[in-house]
């Protein structure tokens, strides 16, 4: 069967139930994009800096904007989508993707299918309505178990141009804690009506009904509805979820500025993605699409290094660390440890490592794993974790006897090799063990 032909979403099916960690941004659909084709593209590499850029920006903005544009497609139909994901088709066909993951992870698909039909609905008029028209779609909080956390999400799509190719839709999206209530007020503003009843008030009535307000007497702009948001949600505790944070709120100036570091993160990503093309040519597994969700996680972080200090960290640099993160915790599971010990040449490349990684990224918060030996903050719990992500998964391995007590004595540290110096339980020197408090 050729590869078009094939049904599900994936060109090889199982990869449709790996468990995907971090839902905002789904390494398989550019890992299955790369497999089609045969390699990393200059369109997904585009698209990977496209999709980084987005997710990095609803994290640290409560306030962004992008932008579609119409354009000619396969058979010279009419195309919505950004520059940088023209290739891949339509925003309908990505939004029936969602659609269709969902239902082949077995699990419940009715709002994604609301949301596909929001955005026909939308492409719908965006195609012929006027020049300046302007449109509201709103995204209410989902069940917390399908990963929700509370925050909605408003969008303001404004069309300019003449229908055809070429017509662009600038989109404004704005983070709020509006609950359903607060969603029907906003409703009922947005269409000069009284709000919709109880029984319209659900998520996938506001997912799949995008509202024209280009002729509203009061609310026709991107910044007349935020207004109206937070007019809303300060005038009953009802319209709110309460409890909910939006973390930063960054101004859309100042995150431009991080353009040199989202490019860096954007091209280690596309290595780690070809990387992983090249060992699993026959479809993602659990273990590959872990590897690409660390790579995630230490791009990420180092967008964060850059806005605490300025420093880039280039593609290379967050490549090299994230191999060496790799190959310490391999030595861990394949030759570290023995009887539930680790063996002190890994202990110290691990410590290595643990202070290459605080240096570079920062103050990490650690955890503890393993036995007794010693305490939180030293090489025993280099098992931190960097904005979610676990460095070092020793799960059941220790680092001495938990009959040891904390006392010096004198000997040789493992860490730098000084002799004839005081050293704790774990053959440390007290020099070394600031390294790892």
């Amino acid at each position: 069967m050729a590869a078009a032909e094939r049904r599900g979403v994936y060109l090889h099916e199982g990869m449709n139930v790996l468990e995907v960690t971090n839902p905002h941004f789904d390494f398989r659909d550019e890992f299955d994009a790369a497999l089609r084709v045969g390699g990393v593209t200059e369109s997904i590499e585009r698209r990977l800096y496209a999709n980084f850029s987005t997710a990095v920006g609803e994290d640290v903005l409560r306030r962004g904007s992008f932008e579609f544009e119409f354009s000619e497609g396969e058979n010279e139909r009419l195309i919505l989508t950004t520059a940088d994901h023209r290739a891949f088709g339509d925003i309908t066909r990505i939004t029936l993707n969602g659609v269709k993951k969902r239902r082949a992870a077995g699990k419940p698909y009715e709002r994604e299918l609301a949301e596909l039909v929001g955005m026909r609905e939308l492409r719908r008029r965006c195609l012929d309505c006027p020049d300046g028209s302007t449109f509201v779609l709103s995204y209410p909080p989902g069940p917390a178990e399908d990963g929700y956390t509370g925050v909605s999400l408003t969008y303001v799509y404004r069309v300019e141009g003449d229908p055809g190719a070429g017509r662009r839709v600038r989109v404004m999206f704005y983070k709020n804690a509006l609950s359903l209530e607060g969603h029907a007020q906003l409703s009922g503003f947005a269409e000069w009506v009284a709000a919709p009843p109880d029984s319209q008030s659900t998520p996938e009535f506001f997912v799949s009904s995008p509202i024209d307000i280009s002729d509203n007497p009061i609310m026709q702009t991107a910044d007349d509805v935020v207004a109206r948001i937070d007019e809303i949600a300060n005038s009953d505790d009802r319209f709110v979820v309460s409890g909910v944070g939006f973390g930063s709120s960054l101004a859309p100036e100042t995150f431009a500025s991080y353009e040199p570091q989202l490019r860096e993160s954007a091209a280690f990503l596309a290595e780690a993605l070809r990387e992983e093309l090249r060992t699993h040519s026959m479809g993602l597994d659990q273990k590959g699409l872990s590897e690409l969700e660390l790579a995630y996680s230490f791009a990420r972080r180092a967008v964060k290094v850059f806005a605490e200090c300025g420093q880039i960290l280039t593609a290379h640099q967050l490549t090299e660390d994230c191999r060496w993160r790799r190959d310490v915790n391999r030595s861990f599971h394949l030759r570290g440890f023995e009887g539930g010990v680790a063996a002190d040449s890994v202990v110290i490349e691990a410590g290595r490592l643990q202070a290459h990684l605080l240096n570079r990224y920062g103050d990490l918060e650690t955890q503890r794993v393993g036995g007794g030996g010693c305490p939180p903050g030293m090489i025993a719990s280099i098992g931190f974790s960097l904005d979610g992500f676990t460095v070092l998964a020793l799960d059941g391995v220790s680092f001495g006897s938990s009959e040891k007590s904390w006392t010096y004595h004198s000997g040789t540290c493992r860490v730098c090799r000084a002799e004839n110096t005081m050293v704790g339980p774990c053959d440390i020197c007290k020099h070394c063990e600031v390294t790892f408090d």
